[in-house]
């Protein structure tokens, strides 16, 4: 009987300490069962970012908001996906 990837990661987190292993968990149980639940996330924290009057401001200012939104965007994920492997 072959066991399927969903059953293999269960496994695997059932064997994880919390305790010591949080890291893990949480990279199986987000990049693995929610992406896009992780991407929706992302989205709403940029948005949110953007909505601060002072950081919303100073963008808006810089023209950054108009010329790299996209890459606001594509450094966080970035920045998140290297704690995502390197760990916190």
């Amino acid at each position: 009987m072959r066991i399927g990837r969903s059953h293999r990661r269960l496994h695997e987190l059932e064997r994880l300490d919390p305790a010591t292993e949080y890291e893990r968990i949480t990279r199986v149980d987000g990049t693995l069962e929610f992406p896009w639940d992780l991407q929706q996330s992302l989205s709403f924290a940029l948005f949110r970012t953007y909505a601060v009057p002072s950081i919303g401001g100073l963008l808006y200012e810089t023209g950054e908001f108009e010329r790299d939104a996209q890459k606001r965007h594509d450094d966080t994920v970035l920045i998140l996906d290297a704690i995502a492997v390197e760990g916190i």
